[in-house]
């Protein structure tokens, strides 16, 4: 696990809750649709595929590919300015989702489209934001 993230967090919703949750255990869930079988990552409470409300949690290991990524130079915001250069990537996962999140623990210039990396979790007060590392 990484260290205490010093940004702005997310907000835990009612309908979120259950992915936060499961993040401070160290799990990260994306969700099946039980109507169309169709797999969807943001969390929510219905598919976004065909609109049923009859979506389940699927716990994932989190191992994935660098599909696209950009590596951010400046930000105006002093949060973020203080971690320049970070990289921001669309993680592919083998459920054939996509995932956006911060790539961490690495020298930004060493990521590439086609990098094999792994889920880890920041610390953030009271939830853990899931990020990506390379494997």
């Amino acid at each position: 696990m990484a260290s205490e993230l010093k940004r702005p967090i997310p907000i835990v919703s009612p309908e979120t809750k259950p992915f936060w949750n499961a993040c401070k255990e160290g799990i990260f869930l994306i969700q099946q649709c039980l109507a169309c079988r169709r797999f969807q990552y943001h969390y929510r409470g219905f598919c976004c595929h065909c609109w049923s409300d009859q979506v389940v949690d699927v716990p994932i290991d989190g191992s994935g590919t660098v599909w696209t990524y950009t590596v951010i130079e400046r930000h105006r915001m002093p949060a973020f300015n203080a971690l320049v250069p970070y990289v921001v990537a669309l993680i592919e996962l083998p459920q054939g989702i996509k995932v956006l999140a911060n790539v961490i623990n690495c020298d930004p210039d060493s990521i590439s489209i086609g990098t094999r990396v792994h889920l880890t979790f920041v610390d953030a007060g009271e939830i853990r934001i899931p990020m990506f590392e390379p494997a």
